[in-house]
């Protein structure tokens, strides 16, 4: 009966290694057993090609059979700078996610000053053909508007969530699965709400051609409530996106010194502070500089992070801006596992995996600090619950 209902799921989701001593002398050749196509790889092991064939089952009951199981690599990045960034690595917990695989690609809109899209570090994780110069478009944007960095900023901030690894070149980001999408909203560091609300608008026009672009990093913020912001945040809501926003460099309480858009208190708004925890001696604390409150929904690491620099430079830079897309990898990552997701579900699941730090809870919403891989499991979880 066991070996009947592991037939089942190798039809289902698996190819089948199978033990047939008698093809031992054999290597890499085709063959046909029991009129099912194998291929020998040695060792007197095949491995089943056709699993949909309903003889399967009979092969696997009459042989030494398993599923086709994944083994990963357990070596360290080799990137040049992954020595300074270990610790942050493990700090969220977020060691293993650099091994995962089978992650569909996740669109991640960044909006900030552009981004180096050549930079070595990330190529091949930008969409290009999406690239948004969202600062000119109401002044007389064309096609060939650039996005180019001039601030390093957004270069930064998308090396963060999305740069290579494993490449011997800089560093690693916290999401593989990544795909950014650059919306350029300044060019000399000073953001006009026209340019916000445009970039917004862009990204729903792309969503509603079929884009399903499910994070939005916003490492920016203002002093002042824009219910026009509001209005367009609530809408990408209704469209699965989720708004990851830096708390802010104040040093201040949101409850009564709020920035927005960490402080619209949306639920497709995931608002974020910068810290530290040592998973070793069990110290937290929260950065100098950051924004706090009960209403910021997680704490990440946002001090003295290295990232990319346009022109194949890298730099170390701190703030909220950095943690912010620490979550928004995170949430990649989350979405890379179960796109069937809806953000509820996401930021659900981002709140119940986060560790509950005590000595953090007078600065975030139960002392939450950001764990990918409870939140890598808690995404397995769901997916498997989903399809039940």
């Amino acid at each position: 009966m066991r070996a009947f209902f592991l037939a089942i799921i190798a039809v289902l989701i698996a190819d089948v290694i199978c033990l047939k001593p008698e093809l031992r002398s054999s290597f890499l050749q085709t063959i046909v057993i029991s009129g099912i196509k194998a291929q020998s790889i040695g060792l007197g092991f095949v491995k089943v090609i056709n699993t949909s064939s309903p003889e399967l089952i009979s092969i696997i009951t009459k042989a030494n059979c398993e599923l086709d199981t994944e083994y990963r690599l357990f070596s360290e990045p080799n990137d040049f700078y992954w020595p300074e960034i270990k610790s942050i690595f493990r700090s969220i917990n977020a060691v293993k996610a650099l091994h995962l695989s089978k992650l569909r690609k996740t669109l991640v809109a960044v909006v900030d000053t552009g981004l180096d899209t050549d930079h070595e570090d990330i190529k091949g994780r930008v969409n290009k053909n999406l690239a948004f110069n969202a600062e000119n478009f109401l002044t007389g944007w064309d096609s060939s508007d650039s996005v180019v960095d001039t601030i390093g900023h957004g270069t930064h901030v998308s090396g963060i969530i999305a740069a290579k690894g494993f490449n011997q070149k800089g560093i690693v980001g916290v999401s593989k699965n990544s795909i950014i999408i650059p919306i350029k909203v300044t060019t000399d560091g000073t953001i006009f709400l026209s340019s916000i609300l445009t970039a917004y608008a862009y990204i729903s026009w792309l969503i509603d051609v079929g884009y399903p672009i499910k994070v939005i990093n916003a490492s920016f913020g203002g002093e002042n409530f824009s219910d026009l912001e509001y209005q367009a945040i609530r809408e990408l809501g209704r469209k699965g996106v989720i708004i990851v926003a830096a708390a802010g460099n104040y040093s201040s309480n949101l409850k009564t010194s709020p920035v927005y858009p960490a402080n619209y208190g949306l639920r497709n708004i995931i608002a974020v502070a910068s810290g530290f925890y040592d998973p070793k001696s069990k110290t937290a604390q929260i950065s100098r500089f950051s924004n706090y409150g009960r209403n910021i929904s997680i704490m990440a690491p946002g001090e003295n992070v290295i990232s990319l620099f346009p022109n194949n430079k890298y730099v170390m830079a701190s703030g909220t801006s950095m943690a912010a897309p620490m979550v928004s990898g995170a949430l990649a990552i989350y979405f890379g596992i179960n796109p069937k997701a809806g953000y509820k579900e996401a930021t659900l699941a981002l709140a119940q995996s986060c560790l509950k730090v005590q000595k953090l809870k007078e600065f975030v919403n139960e002392g939450c600090y950001l764990n990918v891989n409870n939140l890598i499991k808690l995404a397995q979880h769901n997916r498997k619950k989903r399809k039940v």
